[in-house]
């Protein structure tokens, strides 16, 4: 993606929470570089110590952290205009360009300009309201629910995102999401057939 457009699309997205000025931008911008990674490149992995943030300009990243059996858990996925950090693994599940920001830049800039240190502060609060939600779905919301609730947050990416993916960040084996579903159709299709019939009979 070429730098004009990178600068837009940031500038585009950190407008909508701060006001800052064309000089503000430019500096702001000035900190950032353009990365380019392929389907399953990662941008970074268990044991790798993170130096940077990332900002999506497109694409999708999933973050997710092995335990020690072997098996994956996604513990989130981004997508355009998100971010994505200090997670154990990061890997695109697809050509994915991001602006990278250091953390030394970042934290230089958020001591320089305030309204910067205002939206990552920002974004922080509600990085962290996201992963209490997460939580409290995970312990009270049965499969059906957690799907749903998956489907109206990650509605943008829904059909780019493996069934395998999703059912790992709601926390079952694919193969019991995919009864749970199944289950669902017969259930509305016995309703609707039942609905059916009774108008029939009127």
């Amino acid at each position: 993606m070429n730098p004009i457009l990178s600068k837009e699309i940031l500038s585009k997205h950190l407008k909508t929470s701060i006001n800052l000025s064309d000089s503000e931008l430019n500096y702001i911008f000035s900190h950032f570089k353009i990365k380019k990674y392929k389907k399953h490149q990662f941008l970074f992995q268990e044991g790798d110590f993170i130096e940077f943030d990332y900002f999506i300009l497109n694409g999708i990243v999933k973050s997710y952290m092995i335990d020690s059996y072997g098996k994956e858990h996604i513990i989130n996925l981004a997508y355009e205009y998100l971010w994505i950090s200090d997670y154990q693994c990061a890997c695109c599940i697809e050509e994915t360009n991001v602006l990278s920001i250091s953390i030394h830049d970042k934290d230089k800039l958020c001591n320089e300009i305030p309204s910067i240190r205002k939206y990552f502060r920002e974004k922080n609060r509600k990085a962290i309201i996201s992963y209490h939600n997460r939580i409290t779905s995970m312990l009270t919301l049965s499969i059906d629910e957690k799907h749903e609730s998956f489907k109206n947050e990650f509605s943008k990416i829904l059909n780019k995102v493996p069934k395998s993916l999703i059912a790992s960040y709601i926390g079952v084996s694919r193969e019991t999401l995919s009864r749970t579903k199944e289950k669902k159709y017969n259930r509305e299709w016995s309703k609707n057939h039942l609905l059916h019939e009774k108008i029939s009979i009127q």
